[in-house]
């Protein structure tokens, strides 16, 4: 190991242990959900925006299973969400929450879905750039 490497191990280390890596919910704060799927793992992280600085609260991941292994990339990036919502739903029931997806079929899926939502008189809005959404009822 070069002494570069050495460094580089040391610096992580030391971040790792002195900075928090996981900290409880700022609750008058809206959550942020991020999910993303592989081909053999879909992860999500819950997290919040404190101050423009974004921390996290709680991290996910699920190993797909041999059936799974044959899904779309499509539906392991929907599994991905349902998967994060079942898990997350303790902490985002009753709170505003931001889904982030970094899958254009998804951000379309949901685009469409926002309107249904908006047409029968639930406040959504969606910011397509930071590929997240927003929904609740008045």
């Amino acid at each position: 190991m070069s002494k570069n490497c050495q460094e580089a191990l040391d610096t992580l280390k030391r971040k790792l242990v002195t900075a928090p890596i996981l900290r409880g919910p700022n609750w008058t704060l809206p959550f942020h959900i991020h999910t993303d799927a592989s081909n053999k793992v879909i992860g999500e992280a819950l997290g919040k925006i404190d101050e423009n600085l974004p921390y996290a609260i709680y991290f996910i991941r699920k190993n797909l299973s041999k059936v799974e292994l044959n899904y779309t990339v499509t539906k392991k990036e929907l599994q991905a969400f349902m998967h994060s919502l079942n898990q997350f739903r303790h902490y985002i029931t009753s709170y505003q929450t931001f889904v982030h997806s970094d899958h254009a079929v998804i951000r379309y899926f949901f685009t469409l879905l926002l309107l249904v939502l908006d047409f029968n008189g639930i406040n959504c809005y969606t910011n397509s750039y930071r590929s997240s959404y927003s929904c609740f009822s008045p």
